[in-house]
């Protein structure tokens, strides 16, 4: 059940961590392809920027990438420091 889950760990696509949002527990965005994968259209991206900043915003989360660029890419676009995990 989902009371004794701790936290969603979403990766492929990372915005599938919107579906989770509403569970209030912790979440570790892992950005394995890129960011906006599954939000290709303009409004759909701006949507999950604003999500990925919500959840940057609570010290319980963590958003990261499996690759130098992706962080580098997520800095760039959603003003985030994503942590590097190899």
């Amino acid at each position: 059940p989902l009371a004794a889950v701790d936290a969603f760990v979403c990766n492929h696509p990372p915005a599938l961590c919107e579906a989770y949002m509403p569970f209030n527990k912790s979440l570790l965005v892992v950005a394995t392809v890129n960011l906006e994968f599954s939000r290709e259209n303009e409004e759909r991206w701006a949507e999950w920027l604003r999500s990925l900043r919500a959840i940057a915003a609570n010290r319980r989360n963590v958003i990261a990438a499996n690759n130098p660029y992706d962080a580098a890419y997520i800095r760039h676009f959603a003003g985030i420091e994503a942590e590097y995990i190899p």
